[in-house]
């Protein structure tokens, strides 16, 4: 069975970080774990010092950038599907904030509210 480790920031520095990359990998129980990144909160900017932590570690390693239209959907499930590690950082979303931004416009326009009156 998979388990899901959960981490809230506070890992930037490279010495944390190498301590979670190690604790990952030994929960996978393999000596090179395929590990996965999917940059998506950056808008796909990946991150090479992460790529290369995991590297230099023993993983194998691969990114998944959501908005690559050449991508299928099976290519995308074949990504995840192999992975052992798959680390979605978060922060500031480049990709979800305008929709997000666009869609409550759409709410208020719709609902006749304003930001104003709520």
């Amino acid at each position: 069975m998979g388990k899901i480790v959960a981490v809230g920031g506070g890992f930037d520095e490279v010495r944390e970080d190498y301590s979670l990359i190690l604790h990952t990998m030994e929960l996978t129980g393999k000596a090179h774990p395929r590990f996965l990144l999917t940059p998506t909160s950056a808008f796909d900017n990946v991150n090479r010092d992460t790529l290369s932590r995991y590297f230099k570690a023993g993983c194998e390693v691969d990114t998944l950038l959501l908005t690559d239209a050449r991508l299928t959907e099976e290519e995308i499930a074949q990504k995840i599907g192999s992975a052992d590690i798959i680390r979605a950082p978060g922060g500031k979303s480049e990709i979800s904030d305008p929709y997000l931004a666009q869609n409550r416009h759409g709410h208020i326009h719709e609902t006749g509210l304003s930001p104003r009156n709520g």
